[in-house]
């Protein structure tokens, strides 16, 4: 066979159905009649995992309002516009 192609073309020359080698039923019903051993289920991990969430979402809550009650680290100075009278020579502001 040089290809695939040449491969599927001459199955379909067939036209009958292939028999294997020897008979497979008994290896399969074996099989299927053998107990399978059902897994077992890991009844522990639901409750750990909810206390882990629950402790996740309490400690996101506390820092959430930890942050918006906190004041800003960096104090605002308030800054008023001042304006100084201009002075000229010859100008006698003061008298």
């Amino acid at each position: 066979m040089d290809n695939e192609f040449q491969w599927r073309n001459q199955m379909r020359k067939l036209n009958e159905a292939v028999e294997p080698a020897r008979d497979l039923w008994p290896d399969i019903a074996s099989r299927l009649a053998q107990p399978v051993a059902a897994p077992r289920r890991r009844e522990w991990r639901r409750p750990v995992f909810a206390v882990a969430a629950s402790l996740l979402v309490a400690v996101g809550a506390g820092l959430t309002a930890y942050r918006l009650n906190r004041p800003a680290l960096v104090p605002v100075q308030e800054y008023v516009a001042t304006t100084k009278p201009v002075t000229t020579p010859g100008n006698d502001a003061g008298a």
